[in-house]
């Protein structure tokens, strides 16, 4: 008989923009399973501030969170102001990709809390939720990918993400 393979899940999730916007449900569920703890960049919160006006999700998501953090919900945070790692390169790059830009405060972000546990390797430790899929963002979104990956950071969809927790639910149920 076959033995299934628990999928390795990083403790930390950290959401761009359009997780948020597209994909909050299953934000939601991936936090009520309390098994992660769910980081919100500052440029995360400025994308939705901006897009606030037009779009009824970044409102949605904003209220959402607004909620969550009032009520002290420790399964989700914003990213503080002294959690970056300013050794990302992006010279020049808000200029000329704004999306691009955020993407790489993200890594900042996600580089810095990598680093926190205490191991020379943290691989693993943190992974940046996308709302749209590798092929669907710009070429210098792509590179930033890539970059992410190349330094130890997991990067995947979402929703891709999601199907990997309801695996892992799974099997910690017939474990049971």
């Amino acid at each position: 008989m076959e033995k299934a393979e628990h999928p390795h899940l990083s403790p930390y999730l950290v959401v761009d923009t359009g997780t948020l916007c597209k994909h909050l449900l299953l934000v939601k569920h991936m936090l009520g399973s309390s098994r992660f703890i769910v980081i919100i960049p500052l440029t995360v919160i400025d994308s939705l501030d901006l897009l606030k006006k037009e779009n009824a999700s970044a409102r949605e998501a904003i209220r959402w969170l607004e909620g969550e953090l009032h009520r002290g919900n420790k399964f989700i945070r914003t990213q503080r102001h002294h959690e970056k790692d300013s050794h990302v390169h992006m010279k020049n790059m808000k200029k000329k990709d704004k999306d691009a830009w955020r993407f790489y405060q993200i890594i900042e972000c996600c580089k810095y809390l990598s680093q926190q546990n205490g191991e020379a390797d943290a691989q693993g430790m943190v992974t940046i939720l996308l709302g749209d899929t590798a092929a669907e963002s710009s070429s210098r979104i792509q590179i930033a990918i890539t970059a992410a990956q190349s330094g130890g950071l997991e990067v995947e969809y979402v929703e891709d993400f999601y199907k990997k927790l309801q695996e892992s639910i799974k099997l910690d149920s017939k474990r049971s």
